[in-house]
């Protein structure tokens, strides 16, 4: 299993409404997207909110490298570059305040 885990924390209470302010954004609309076609896959999410709205903790769960390769390559084939969209949402949150934060653990043997 790979795991990807994206952090979004902001200083003040509710501060991941300011997020909202991202929603006409190229960045907003293509992650969007990307989290459709990842439920294709079998990519599965989970997302955790603190109690004061000010942390986002968003955690995907991919089965296999095969599965993220294939999930990469529909991307690419349709104009999406993920890490470049993964750099692009960082910056827009980090325009609101914010930090973005993300890990990758793979458990998959090799």
């Amino acid at each position: 299993m790979i795991t990807f885990q994206i952090t979004i924390n902001f200083t003040e209470p509710n501060g991941l409404a300011k997020e909202a302010e991202m929603q006409h954004t190229i960045p907003y609309q293509l992650n969007q997207l990307a989290r459709f076609w990842s439920t294709q896959y079998g990519i599965t999410s989970e997302k955790y909110v603190n109690d004061d709205n000010s942390q986002k903790i968003v955690t995907y769960k991919v089965p296999s490298t095969e599965t993220k390769e294939e999930f990469l390559q529909h991307a690419t084939d349709n104009g999406v570059d993920i890490t470049n969209l993964i750099q692009q949402y960082k910056t827009e949150v980090e325009k609101l305040g914010g930090t973005f934060e993300y890990t990758i653990s793979d458990d998959i043997p090799d």
